[in-house]
């Protein structure tokens, strides 16, 4: 038998320590980074746990799906120490964390896979096919110069970081964002001012951040990167949406980084012929039809 407990978020500081031993144990995130998550996310979140050496997050989102706003889960921090694993204590994690969301209504959960098979068994399937591409910034310039060739041509755009924008155009930012996404996909997690001002908190503590990208002579929005740089001159742009012709502003950002190599999460902005196969960048289950 294994002792499960579903601790809610007023709860947490009860097992905070057990939970971040089990983290730093499993995952080779920066001390920063554990930081960041366990004094923001983690503290509104919900986690099932096993005997102290296994468990997982359940990160609440809202997300957009065909339109219609819906609270879910992400499902994060799925984890046994390595001695215990093999022996039923992440299934029966697993099982416990669908079986609470079942009875509190939730319509689906979703999450990032270290591998597809493990998640398979228990209904998850892959939702994001995307097209991850790795290579040198110059690599990128030339490709991108290709795909925006007779494109049109946007006016004077400037690049100003978040920490920099206005109230105002931290609104504009996330209106920018919502219209774009709706436009490109069915679902989507809402991008609302708290989406970024989390997102920019979780950037920091990966030495990263995020630049957006205006039209002045518009006064708009065109775009905007979210990236990490924990490996020195490599950068890892975790989410890249912006108007075509914006490609090369990026780089210019990127080149006055001293980036020099680049791995793109996600491709869909960009126009690259060579990005590699899709992969299922992300899975997700129903758990309650009669909740959409």
């Amino acid at each position: 038998m294994y002792n499960i407990q579903v601790i809610m978020p007023d709860r947490q500081n009860t097992i905070e320590e057990v939970c971040r031993m089990l983290w730093a144990a499993n995952f080779d995130d920066t001390q920063e980074y554990i930081e960041y998550y366990f004094n923001n996310r983690w503290h509104e979140s919900i986690t099932v746990i096993s005997d102290n050496v296994s468990m997982l997050n359940l990160n609440p989102y809202r997300v957009k799906l065909n339109r219609k706003e819906l609270l879910t889960y992400y499902i994060v921090g799925v984890c046994t120490l390595a001695e215990y694993r093999k022996r039923g204590y992440m299934d029966a994690v697993l099982r416990c964390a669908l079986q609470y969301m079942y009875n509190a209504g939730m319509p689906f959960a979703y999450l990032m896979p270290a591998s597809e098979n493990i998640y398979k068994p228990y209904g998850f399937q892959g939702i994001y096919p995307a097209r991850a591409w790795d290579g040198s910034l110059e690599m990128l310039k030339r490709e991108t110069f290709k795909s925006v060739e007779g494109m049109k041509n946007i006016g004077c755009v400037q690049c100003i970081l978040y920490e920099a924008l206005t109230d105002n155009q931290k609104d504009s930012l996330s209106i920018y964002a919502q219209n774009i996404l709706s436009k490109n996909f069915s679902c989507y997690v809402v991008h609302d001012r708290h989406y970024f001002k989390e997102l920019y908190k979780e950037m920091q503590a990966c030495n990263g951040g995020i630049a957006t990208f205006w039209d002045m002579e518009q006064a708009c929005c065109t775009g905007y990167i979210v990236y990490l740089c924990e490996n020195g001159s490599r950068a890892e742009i975790a989410e890249s949406v912006f108007e075509d012709g914006i490609q090369h502003e990026v780089i210019r950002y990127l080149a006055e980084l001293n980036i020099t190599e680049i791995s793109l999460y996600e491709t869909a902005f960009w126009n690259l012929t060579s990005a590699k196969k899709q992969k299922n960048y992300l899975m997700a289950r129903i758990i309650d039809l009669k909740a959409f």
